[in-house]
């Protein structure tokens, strides 16, 4: 199976593309010392993760975006 084939929704713009996972706090950064905390992960587009690095997606946002998936 090619990855053009997988049919993944990025979680933040709802787009159906194959996704990078991201952590929204670095752990290097400060962030959860834990391998992969949900809390913390997010799957991004390629688009919305290069508009996450440029800093024109905020933490912030990304974290509401993950509350609303996982029901807190």
């Amino acid at each position: 199976m090619m990855a053009e084939d997988l049919n993944v929704m990025c979680e933040y713009c709802g787009k159906q593309k194959m996704v990078d996972v991201n952590h929204i706090d670095p752990r290097g950064m400060g962030g959860s010392k834990l391998k992969d905390n949900p809390e913390d992960l997010i799957g991004m587009c390629r688009h919305c993760h290069e508009e996450f690095e440029a800093k024109r997606i905020s933490k912030e946002d990304c974290w509401e975006k993950v509350k609303i998936i996982l029901d807190l």
